[in-house]
C-alpha cells in the first residue's frame, strides 16, 4: 500500500523537510495503528511532518479567532513516532532501558522487550524496543490559547504501542515503510 494511501480520511501531507525512510516508516506505522484515527476524531483535518527519523500528525479540533484576526487552535490533537535502529535487538534494549531511568514506569507492551510509560492529564509518551529499534510515541492535546485540554490516552497509546511493536518486528521494516505491516 502506498504512502500517500495511508494518510487517512481528511489527511493532508505536509511538506517533507530531512525526511529519512525510517521518518516514512514512522508515518505508516502511525496510521496502521490508529493513531491518525485518534487525532483527527474522524472528522478533522490532519496535517502530517516528516523530520529526521521522526512523523508528527497534528489536526487542530477548535480554531479561535482574535481581536487583531490571528487565528489560533484552541484545541489539538498529536501524535509523534521516533525510530531508531540499533546493531542489535540488545542494543536497543539497552538504549530504551536508559530513557526509561530517566523518568518513565516500566509497563509491559506486547511484542516489545522492555517498554515504560509516562502520563500528564493532557497526553502520554510510551518508549520502548522492539527488536533493533527503539520507539518514541506520544499522543497527547494542545492549546495556543491557554493550559493544554485534558485527554487520558493511557489505554489508547498502550495499545497503539503494541501494534507498531508487532509492525516492526516483521522482516524488513522499519527499513522499508512497505514491509511494516498491512497484511
Amino acid at each position: 500500500m502506498a504512502l500517500a494511501a495511508c494518510t487517512g480520511a481528511g489527511a493532508q501531507a505536509a511538506p517533507v523537510h530531512a525526511a529519512s525512510a525510517l521518518s516514512k516508516s514512522a508515518c505508516y506505522l502511525l496510521f496502521l495503528a490508529g493513531s491518525t484515527s485518534a487525532i483527527n476524531g474522524g472528522s478533522h483535518q490532519v496535517k502530517r511532518a516528516q523530520v529526521g527519523n521522526a512523523c508528527l500528525d497534528r489536526s487542530c479540533w477548535t480554531q479561535t479567532t482574535d481581536a487583531n484576526g490571528r487565528t489560533s487552535c484552541a484545541y489539538a490533537r498529536g501524535a509523534i513516532l521516533t525510530l531508531a535502529r540499533y546493531g542489535s535487538a540488545a542494543a536497543a534494549k539497552a538504549a530504551a532501558r536508559n530513557s526509561i531511568m530517566k523518568g518513565y514506569a516500566r509497563i509491559r507492551v506486547r511484542h516489545a522487550a522492555i517498554a515504560g510509560i509516562t502520563t500528564n492529564p493532557s497526553g502520554a509518551g510510551i518508549v520502548a524496543a522492539a527488536g533493533r529499534t527503539t520507539v518514541l510515541f506520544t499522543l497527547g492535546a494542545s492549546s495556543d490559547t491557554g493550559s493544554p485540554p485534558p485527554w487520558n490516552v493511557r489505554q489508547e497509546i498502550r495499545s497503539e504501542a503494541a501494534s507498531i511493536a508487532g509492525d516492526l518486528r516483521r522482516p524488513g521494516c522499519p527499513a522499508s515503510y512497505t514491509r511494516c505491516g498491512g497484511g
